[in-house]
Parts: C-alpha cells; sequence; structure tokens
C-alpha cells in the first residue's frame, strides 16, 4: 500500500512500513526526509536497517563512476562488467554494435519525456533477473534531463534556469544516484570531464562533468571512482586511472587486492578478478 502525499510544493511516497517508523524521535527522522523529496528504499526481506558482515564484503556490487574526455573507452570497459543493461542517454551505443547488450535509448525520446523514462528503464533492468550490471551512459546528460523536467513543472521552461530549479535539479539527480546504489546489482555510472581552476590559488583539477557542487560530491556516493585514458600514437593504449592526482578526482576500494600502481585495466574482467 502507497499513499500520496504533497506538502510546499514537494510530493514524496510513504509506505505503509515508513510510517509505522515514527514513535520515537530517531525513527520519526524517517518520514521527516520524505518532506525533502528523498524517497526511502527498504531492502529487499529486511528493515530499514540490515547488519552485515566485513568478511563477506567480497559478495557486495561494485558501485563504481567512470569519467573522462569523449573516446577514452568509458562505454566499451563498462561493457565488461557481467551481463549488463545500459540507459544510454548520450546515443553512444555504436562502440559496442554486434556485442548482444541489452539497452534503452533514452537520447531518441521527447526531451520532456526523458527523466521519466531514464527512471522507467532503471525500473525495468532492475527487476530484469537476467540483468547484473545497469549502467547509466552518461550521468552528464542526464543531468539535462533531470533540469528540463524541473522546468517544466516549475513553469520556467525556455528560459534560465532559477536558484530553485538548480536545487531541485540536484534533489532529482541525488534520488537516481540513491536508488541506483541501494539495488542489489552492480552499478556503473558514466559521465564525461571537466576541468576548474582556482583563480585565487591558480590550482587546475579535473572531475565528472555534473552540476554545481554535486560532482565534488559524487566520491561519497561511488566505492569505485575512475578517469578512462588512451594513449597517443599508433597503439592505442586504453586505461583506467584508479588514484587521485594533483589534477585528478579518482579512487578505488579494491586497490592492493590484485593490483598495484596507479591503473588498472580497461577490461573489469581483470580488474575484479
Amino acid at each position: 500500500m502507497r499513499t500520496r502525499h504533497t506538502r510546499n510544493g514537494w510530493g514524496y511516497t510513504v509506505h505503509n512500513w515508513v510510517a509505522n517508523y515514527t514513535e520515537n524521535k530517531e525513527e520519526a527522522e524517517v518520514c521527516r526526509l520524505q518532506d525533502f523529496g528523498i524517497k526511502l528504499f527498504k531492502p529487499e526481506g529486511g528493515d530499514l536497517m540490515e547488519q552485515k558482515n566485513t568478511n563477506k564484503m567480497d559478495k557486495e556490487p561494485i558501485r563504481g563512476l567512470i569519467y573522462g574526455a569523449s573516446g577514452t573507452g568509458k562505454t566499451t570497459v563498462a561493457a565488461t562488467m557481467p551481463s549488463p543493461g545500459f540507459v544510454d542517454t548520450d546515443k553512444g551505443m555504436l562502440s559496442l554494435k554486434g556485442k548482444d547488450i541489452p539497452y534503452f535509448d533514452i537520447s531518441q525520446d521527447v526531451p520532456v519525456m526523458r527523466w521519466l523514462n531514464i527512471n522507467k528503464a532503471v525500473d525495468t533492468f532492475a527487476k530484469d533477473p537476467t540483468i547484473k550490471t545497469i549502467v547509466l551512459d552518461s550521468l552528464t546528460t542526464a543531468s539535462e534531463c533531470a533540469m528540463t523536467s524541473v522546468q517544466v513543472t516549475n513553469k520556467t521552461f525556455g528560459k534560465a534556469p532559477t536558484l530553485q530549479d538548480w536545487g531541485h535539479q540536484i534533489a532529482k539527480l541525488k534520488e537516481l544516484i540513491f536508488k541506483l546504489i541501494a539495488l542489489p546489482k552492480h552499478i556503473i555510472v558514466i559521465a564525461h570531464e571537466k576541468y576548474d581552476k582556482d583563480e585565487l590559488s591558480g590550482r587546475v583539477w579535473c572531475g565528472p562533468l555534473v552540476t554545481g557542487k554535486l560532482a565534488q560530491q559524487l566520491g561519497i556516493y561511488f566505492d569505485e571512482m575512475y578517469r578512462a585514458e588512451v594513449t597517443a600514437g599508433k597503439i592505442q593504449e586504453f586505461k583506467l586511472l584508479m588514484r587521485a592526482t594533483s589534477v585528478y578526482t579518482a579512487k578505488s576500494r579494491l586497490a592492493g587486492k590484485n593490483h598495484n600502481g596507479n591503473y588498472y585495466p580497461a577490461n573489469f574482467k581483470e580488474i575484479i578478478k
């Protein structure tokens, strides 16, 4: 049973299991979060909290983000994950032609429907037992879809986004990320890259291309964060930077398990073997 509520323009869904968590102050926080448009997901067969054990962490799904310039092999390396299904907002599946990989081509949809269809595609793959990995390709263009959805709702479509529009867009993107990483499947999110410069210090750094401060927060949500790179020359070598430098954002919790150095091969079959 689901009950639909609206408060101050925010819509949220309260499940019957959430409604029961209001008998003390700590549990009341669960419902308070709903006031901010944050949907909570109950783990399958469990309660809001589930005790885990570090001895079983190898069985945890991978939640990774790969960013980089166009042509650095992001889509191709994501396809090396187990049984992937792609949510394609970039119209970038040509590199996987003939690979027998299921995908939804969101890029061909009417712009005002793309955000809704991104979520529908994720939900469809979430229910499909043959899909072991969900790939969002890419978060960069998905953020544009989120903004279109927000501006249509806020009746500002066709105009410069307002501060309220930006805030609602980030809320939508976070909700999608939370939904993805809560699933019992591998998750790979792809993004384009962006260089920034601090005008005071002159420092230059590079990270995923998404809206505003969200780019700096993405590392919180993903265990693996790689920058895709390719060497120049007649023989190209594709690789994944998995350790941060003074310029590039990267990290890996798999580092040290089977690999040394700063790079992984551009093949998840080698990374997670």
